[in-house]
């Protein structure tokens, strides 16, 4: 329910959240959030908790946390300057990094305390943190546009869509976005299967070895911002992008000796490169973005790089049973973890395939200037074909 949030939504909440200030839209996604999780404890104490209300609590929840992950993308671009919106993304995939490591430890604490209905009332209340620090920003939102041309809302999606797929940067990134999440939610689904189906690990080596990858994503966050500036754009987009697949093409190794150790020294070296990608090509996707398109952009990429999610979840159910009939637990489950790794390595090759390989700090600055000087000039809100030659 969650994943099928961006491909129902992405693209609408691109198109109202270009039009509104985008302070107050995640304000209202938090509190909606909370009052939807919210509604299991009351629920559970008044009478009971049905599996509909959780798919219903889920979808909702979802559809807000599009709202603000968009909105919160859309609202850095005009918090900092254009060269350091790399900083300001590697600091909010930092945040990122750390949450997802602390809050299964922190869920599983509240469970155990709590119990499962108090853990996600507690849990529920977090949006209240969100929401404060949301209103501590004080710098000044710009007002937005009004759509004087009346534009309809398809015409309106249309400028997201071209301005993403008709440009020669950003196309290439979004396509190799949308292999990679395909591919690793592949290696992330057959993972557990083959720890403990293959190499009959416990749930606590389980634990460490996805405690360790969580970690190393933390190390990555902290080095994307000097990583991206010592290697360049180009070189830093072809190398993130299919790292982390071609790493763990290397977990069967673990089937040899030493499974444990194997799948922690591959977790370590692999997990860094996705919070290196993401900080570094979002800070080129905002650079050379006009602000009046900065949410229909950023709603195009995420809702085709996100929809590959739950296809790749359902692809690796498939693989991974098939190659286990055909070969058994050990070998099969091999063979899939590492079909799906390359899956998500070969989305390097949309990088390579593409004059983006070579691309130079240099680069991304004119780009940024050709864009927010034919901004200043034009209105970017006119023909679709506008932002292609505002982003070009």
């Amino acid at each position: 329910m969650s994943y099928a949030a961006y491909p129902l939504a992405g693209l609408l909440a691109g198109v109202f959240i270009d039009r509104v200030r985008r302070r107050p839209v995640m304000v209202v996604a938090d509190g909606s959030r909370l009052l939807a999780f919210g509604t299991i404890p009351v629920a559970a104490a008044i009478a009971h908790v049905t599996l509909t209300q959780l798919y219903l609590v889920a979808g909702i929840a979802a559809v807000f946390a599009v709202l603000f992950d968009v909105a919160n993308q859309a609202h850095l671009a005009t918090l900092v300057p254009a060269r350091d919106l790399p900083a300001g993304n590697a600091g909010l995939e930092l945040s990122r990094s750390i949450a997802q490591m602390a809050g299964p430890v922190c869920g599983g604490l509240l469970v155990q305390l709590a119990g499962a209905v108090g853990a996600i009332a507690v849990n529920a209340t977090s949006f209240l943190a969100s929401v404060a620090g949301v209103v501590r920003i004080r710098a000044e939102e710009p007002v937005p546009v009004p759509n004087v041309q009346g534009l309809t809302i398809g015409q309106q999606l249309a400028q997201g869509w071209s301005t993403v797929f008709g440009s020669p940067l950003l196309r290439p990134m979004v396509i190799a976005a949308a292999i990679r999440n395909l591919g690793m939610v592949m290696v992330k689904t057959i993972l557990l299967l083959y720890m403990y189906r293959a190499l009959h690990l416990s749930a606590g080596e389980a634990g460490t070895i996805l405690g360790i990858g969580a970690t190393a994503a933390v190390v990555g966050a902290t080095c994307a911002t000097r990583f991206g500036a010592r290697c360049g754009p180009g070189r830093t987009l072809v190398i993130s992008s299919g790292a982390e697949g071609l790493l763990w093409t290397l977990a069967p190794l673990s089937l040899l000796a030493m499974p444990t150790v194997v799948l922690v020294l591959v977790a370590a070296v692999a997990s860094p490169w996705l919070p290196i990608w993401n900080a570094n090509v979002l800070g080129i996707r905002q650079q050379v973005t006009p602000i009046g398109l900065q949410a229909r952009v950023h709603a195009t990429a995420r809702t085709i790089n996100w929809s590959t999610l739950p296809l790749g979840a359902l692809l690796a159910g498939v693989l991974a049973t098939a190659c286990a009939q055909g070969l058994g637990d050990r070998a099969g489950l091999a063979l899939a973890l590492t079909t799906s790794a390359a899956v998500a390595a070969g989305s390097s090759l949309a990088i390579l395939s593409t004059s983006v390989r070579r691309l130079s700090v240099q680069d991304v600055l004119v780009a940024t200037d050709s864009a927010q000087r034919y901004a200043a000039a034009n209105d970017i809100r006119l023909r679709p074909e506008s932002a292609i030659k505002a982003v070009r």
